[in-house]
């Protein structure tokens, strides 16, 4: 899996998991920074030993972009 993937695969969660999106949306919108951050531990987990490191990090740079708004 690439880090392309990895970002595809949230965009996929965000788009088709309306809990989730909804959880990623209200967590921006109060800027709860420790609850966003849970989620993207949670977005992760599974997939985090067949993954390279900086993939990770990848996926934590898509939701820093969202939480930024750029």
């Amino acid at each position: 899996m690439t880090d392309n993937d990895l970002i595809v695969a949230v965009k996929h969660r965000m788009s088709k998991d309306a809990a989730f999106r909804q959880s990623v949306t209200t967590a921006i919108n109060q800027k709860n920074e420790s609850w966003l951050m849970g989620l993207i531990k949670e977005t992760v987990k599974n997939i985090f030993t067949s993954v390279a490191p900086q993939a990770v990090g990848e996926v934590v740079k898509y939701f820093l972009r969202i939480w930024l708004g750029r």
